[in-house]
């Protein structure tokens, strides 16, 4: 898989549609765990809530991705 890829769009039902060309679901989780906490104002208990994961979960993956 070369070139950009396209990003995951929702479709009317909520689900996602796997674009051709694949994607990278660590580039994914990255861009929601960003946006949860840019719209929570950084508050992680809020952010995983948002997320639907336990505060726990999201601390493990702002340290895994080096996004303290």
């Amino acid at each position: 898989m070369t070139g950009q890829r396209k990003a995951a769009q929702p479709s009317a039902n909520g689900h996602f549609t796997l674009p051709e060309s694949g994607l990278s679901l660590e580039n994914v989780e990255q861009d929601l765990i960003r946006q949860a906490l840019n719209r929570t104002g950084h508050n992680k208990a809020q952010a995983a809530k948002l997320l639907g994961i336990s505060y726990d979960a999201l601390r493990y993956q702002v340290k895994k991705f080096g996004m303290e």
